[in-house]
């Protein structure tokens, strides 16, 4: 292992103890994804990203760690005004929040308002509206970005049109 990654989870990181620490909910990403977005994010050296759905931000500050490290940045869109504040609040006690922007808002109204390309996008909201959000999305799609799309196994039913959008398409795998 390198050392960038073997830092993601060295136990005298204060960070990594606050990760640890971390009060989860269940709307929250598992830890194992959480390590898996950030590992994607730093392998990928991905500059701009975007989060669909942070609930209390678990998600947001695994892949801000990763962009921090890039230099990159990127915007998670949430839609509970509690949630969003609990989000920016987390963000800034881990010194994230100028690498993380916390956009309040519908995601459907707030991703056709985004401007530029993104190269690393994360799904994590309303299953039924995945299809929507990547519709929105794809334009600004840089060639080369990584979706990752959450519960595709345990809400596939939600998900269908999604699902069967990708798994038509060649451009996805």
């Amino acid at each position: 292992m390198n050392a960038p990654f073997a830092e993601l989870s060295h136990p005298a990181n204060p960070r990594e103890a606050a990760l640890r620490a971390f009060e989860r909910l269940t709307l929250n990403t598992t830890p194992g994804d959480a390590m898996l977005l950030r590992i994607l994010v730093q392998s990928r050296q991905a500059k701009r990203g975007l989060e669909v759905g942070s609930a209390t931000g678990f998600g947001a500050l695994n892949m801000g760690l990763a962009f921090e490290r890039v230099g990159g940045h990127l915007d998670t869109i949430e839609v509970d005004p509690k949630m969003a504040q609990t989000t920016r609040a987390n963000l800034k006690q881990f010194g994230l929040e100028q690498v993380v922007r916390v956009i309040e808002g519908d995601a459907l109204v707030e991703l056709a308002r985004l401007q530029g390309e993104y190269d690393f996008v994360f799904l994590d909201a309303r299953k039924a509206e995945y299809l929507k959000y990547y519709q929105l999305i794809a334009p600004r799609l840089k060639p080369g970005a990584v979706l990752a799309a959450d519960n595709a196994v345990r809400h596939a039913e939600e998900m269908r049109d999604f699902l069967d959008f990708l798994a038509g398409s060649p451009d996805w795998e």
